[in-house]
């Protein structure tokens, strides 16, 4: 069966570019709204980011030696700083570093949108309806989208939801995926062999785009085998 969209193992498409400073944004508002540590920290962060995140591949592999060279302090502090990292949640390790080899890192998404939040409007009104929606949405609505990144959902078995089977096989392959990430999306047909998966946010739909949409192809075609072309859009 042939498929639309296959998804890169990056942050892709034509506003690729932008989210890329966006996440840059977000993480400076976490160091300049932190405590003093949190201060120091996040430059460092960004400037790892800047110099040496490997986009296509999603992920930082680069030895401490590195990057205490790159800071300009000691490996000790460069060892303290990934561990800040990985316990305030805004990397996790993809591979650890074992026999001489190098850990890798990945940059959580769902954690540094849902900790940089609330510092959204420091930046200005655009910034926040871009993290928001790709439209401006109407006054009574005017509301963040909220990212469940650490809770797990349950998903009920609903034979009048066409979707319900869908759901559930993402929520059970991947719950911390689906409760962060899949959980908002919505399912709509576009003729009989074509689904149109939808955001709650340009961001949102980027990301998904970008790192889950193999996944969501997989459950919507093995629950509906008519199925052969998936997209993903924002609202």
């Amino acid at each position: 069966m042939s498929r639309a969209l296959k998804a890169p193992l990056a942050l892709t498409g034509p506003n690729a570019a932008a989210m890329k400073y966006d996440v840059l944004s977000m993480i400076g508002l976490i160091g300049v709204h932190g405590c003093p540590r949190t201060q120091v920290s996040m430059p460092r962060l960004a400037l790892l980011i800047t110099a040496r995140y490997n986009w296509r591949r999603n992920e930082i592999s680069m030895g401490q030696a590195e990057m205490a060279r790159l800071w300009g302090v000691s490996e000790r502090t460069a060892k303290r700083e990934v561990k800040l990292w990985l316990e305030a949640g805004y990397v996790f390790c993809t591979r650890p570093g074992v026999r001489g080899r190098v850990a890798a890192h990945q940059l959580d998404f769902a954690r540094i949108l849902e900790t940089s939040e609330p510092f959204w409007p420091a930046i200005g009104s655009d910034f926040v309806e871009r993290m928001k929606a790709s439209d401006p949405p109407a006054e009574e609505d005017r509301k963040v989208v909220q990212l469940n990144t650490r809770r797990s959902i349950a998903v009920t078995p609903d034979p009048a939801d066409p979707w319900a089977t869908v759901k559930q096989a993402l929520s059970s392959k991947q719950p911390e995926v689906f409760s962060s990430w899949l959980s908002q999306l919505e399912y709509d047909w576009q003729g009989t062999s074509t689904v149109q998966v939808t955001a709650p946010s340009r961001f949102v739909a980027s990301y998904v785009n970008g790192h889950y949409l193999a996944l969501i192809e997989d459950a919507i075609c093995s629950a509906h085998p008519q199925v052969t072309q998936v997209s993903v859009a924002s609202k």
